[in-house]
C-alpha cells in the first residue's frame, strides 16, 4: 500500500492515540460508532480489538448489536496483527466454502474460516461442537476478515451476517480431504 506522506503521518498519529487512550466499553463503542464521533480507521480499529478480546463475543452482546456495528463502519480487513490498523476493502465477489467448529445451537454464529482443518480444532474444544459448513457465501454476507499468523495455528476469521434460512450443514470429515 503506496502512502503520501501526509498518510504516514495521520497514520503514525492514530497508532499513538490508540497507544495512548484507553479502549471504550461496549456501549461507549457503540454510541461511537453511531455517531462517527472518531475516524473511520479508529472505529475500525476498535471494533477489530473490541470482538478478539472476547473469546466469546456473542456470549456478552447479541448478534444484532454486533452486526450493527459491522455494517457502520464497512467491510474491512486486517491482513495481519503486524498491520496495526484494519483497512476498508472490496468484498470479494463471494467465498466457495467457510467452517466453523461449534455446537448446534451456537452453528450459525458470526465467526467463519475457510480452513476445515481451524474449524476442527474449535470444535474439539468440547465434545459436544461439530465442524459446520456454508457454501457460496455471498459477498452482502461478509463483514470482515482478518488474519492472525501468531496463535500455534495460522487463523482466516471472516466475520459473517447469516440470514436465518441460509443454508448450515455439517461437515463429514470422513468423506473429505480436511484441508491445512
Amino acid at each position: 500500500m503506496d502512502m503520501s506522506m501526509s498518510e504516514m503521518w495521520e497514520r503514525g498519529a492514530l497508532m499513538l492515540r490508540l497507544a495512548t487512550t484507553p479502549n471504550p466499553t461496549f456501549e461507549e463503542l457503540e454510541r461511537m460508532v453511531e455517531s462517527r464521533s472518531a475516524s473511520m480507521d479508529e472505529l475500525r480499529y476498535r471494533l477489530w480489538w473490541m470482538w478478539n478480546l472476547a473469546e466469546l463475543p456473542t456470549m456478552d452482546h447479541s448478534t444484532d448489536r454486533w452486526k450493527a456495528m459491522f455494517r457502520q463502519v464497512g467491510y474491512f480487513e486486517k491482513a495481519s496483527l503486524n498491520e496495526m490498523i484494519p483497512i476498508a476493502a472490496e468484498r470479494p465477489e463471494k467465498v466457495r466454502t467457510l467452517y466453523r467448529g461449534a455446537t448446534a445451537r451456537t452453528s450459525r454464529g458470526m465467526s467463519w474460516t475457510p480452513f476445515a482443518r481451524t474449524a476442527a480444532l474449535h470444535a474439539a474444544k468440547s465434545e459436544n461442537r461439530k465442524v459446520w459448513m456454508v457454501e457460496n457465501v455471498p459477498s452482502a454476507m461478509l463483514l470482515a476478515r482478518w488474519n492472525d499468523t501468531s496463535a500455534w495455528y495460522a487463523e482466516t476469521e471472516y466475520i459473517l451476517d447469516l440470514p436465518s434460512d441460509y443454508p448450515v450443514t455439517e461437515f463429514d470429515a470422513s468423506t473429505s480431504r480436511i484441508s491445512a
